[in-house]
């Protein structure tokens, strides 16, 4: 009598929890990513061709195991309701700040900078989860009360938990990731109710302090890569070489492309970081205009899916946690493709979902659970 009772328990129990992983997700916002997914493993597939010894590296294979595991972390974390997850917010924090100050003691130093955890061949970047972590510790604290951000006394607390990581990530030195926590801060404290005079103050004092970090806080590299890109023929020694050969691919491949896997710059190596930093150059080779446009247009939708979501959710701190993710996504996509297309400096933001890596990969499947968190528990809010 026991044994039927425990049996038939197990069995409701896990055809419950098969079916509650598939019921009430965005099928939409997931299409959309799925695109996005596919494009990746083909460009990532191409980018990583050796011409000197006419073989695949495998990023390919990698980027589809990464992609794989994200999917299952995807279905995990937005199984759990995202009240429960804003509980455990400090502790991601201070999970976070803790690797972040470990990675200067037993990080990985890779072209000067010591961003990353080795273990065998994975690298894990930690700044990458940090970004989340802040969004969500942010949407806690930010979202807990109507008035905490109304007047710029509230602004202390979230501005203290944001200056911290930034200036960790910063001293990496990652100036790219650190610039991200800047928005992330910014689009909270709006979406909570802050004045636009306090913000339009704010954004003039920004403005005036930038020839202080001019002078007292970018490095000379950096300087170099925010010269150079103004004139990158004439200093692709001082910084500007990748870019340079990023806009001589994008510029080869016209309106259509060379077709897939018949691009010269990404596959002859003329392109460094073409895998990662600079797929996009990789897409507009093979791809063209045309293109490039598409995959824009695909963003451009992803993005309008996560903001419509964020206007129709009722609840403060889901409405910020969508909004946040949403600006972490944006703010990779302007910053990425203006670093590949010579419009900005080089920085070292990834494209999301698209460049390869592992880091990335997760950091951004634990962010899309977190939207399908919210979504479940408001599925008649959050139906597209």
């Amino acid at each position: 009598m026991f044994l039927k009772t425990e049996k038939k328990w197990q069995d409701i129990y896990w055809g419950d929890v098969f079916i509650d992983a598939f019921k009430n997700l965005p099928w939409t916002l997931l299409g959309i990513v799925a695109l996005i997914l596919m494009f990746s493993l083909m460009c990532v597939h191409s980018a990583s061709y050796e011409a000197s010894t006419a073989t695949y590296l495998g990023y390919g294979d990698k980027q589809y195991t990464w992609i794989m595991i994200g999917l299952m972390a995807f279905l995990v974390v937005q199984l759990i309701p995202y009240k429960l997850l804003l509980k455990g917010a400090p502790v991601y924090y201070l999970l976070g700040l803790a690797a972040l100050c470990l990675v200067f003691i037993i990080g990985t130093k890779v072209n000067g900078s010591r961003r990353w955890f080795s273990f065998g061949s994975i690298r894990v970047q930690p700044s990458e989860f940090m970004k989340l972590a802040l969004v969500v510790m942010l949407a806690q604290i930010v979202g807990e009360t109507e008035e905490a951000v109304k007047t710029m006394k509230g602004w202390i607390l979230p501005g203290i938990f944001t200056i911290i990581p930034f200036l960790l990530v910063l001293k990496q030195p990652d100036l790219g990731t650190a610039l991200t926590f800047v928005p992330v801060f910014v689009v909270a404290i709006f979406v909570a109710g802050a004045q636009i005079k306090h913000l339009f103050f704010t954004a003039l004092m920004g403005i005036l302090s930038l020839p202080l970090a001019w002078n007292f806080v970018l490095q000379d590299y950096q300087k170099a890569r925010v010269t150079s890109f103004l004139d990158p023929e004439t200093q692709a020694k001082a910084g500007a070489y990748q870019q340079l050969q990023s806009i001589i691919g994008i510029g080869s491949g016209g309106v259509w492309g060379k077709g897939y896997e018949q691009g010269t710059q990404g596959r002859l190596g003329f392109c460094p970081e073409r895998h990662t930093d600079f797929i996009f150059s990789v897409v507009g080779e093979e791809f063209g205009l045309m293109g490039g446009l598409g995959l824009l247009f695909i963003y451009g939708i992803l993005l309008t899916l996560l903001i419509r979501l964020a206007i129709r959710v009722q609840d403060r701190q889901g409405r910020l946690i969508v909004a946040g993710v949403a600006t972490v996504f944006a703010m990779q996509v302007v910053v990425n493709v203006a670093m590949n297309t010579g419009c900005g400096p080089i920085t070292g933001l990834t494209l999301p979902m698209m460049s390869y890596g592992g880091s990335s990969m997760l950091s951004s499947a634990f962010a899309l659970g977190l939207v399908a968190s919210v979504a479940r528990q408001r599925p008649s809010v959050f139906k597209l």
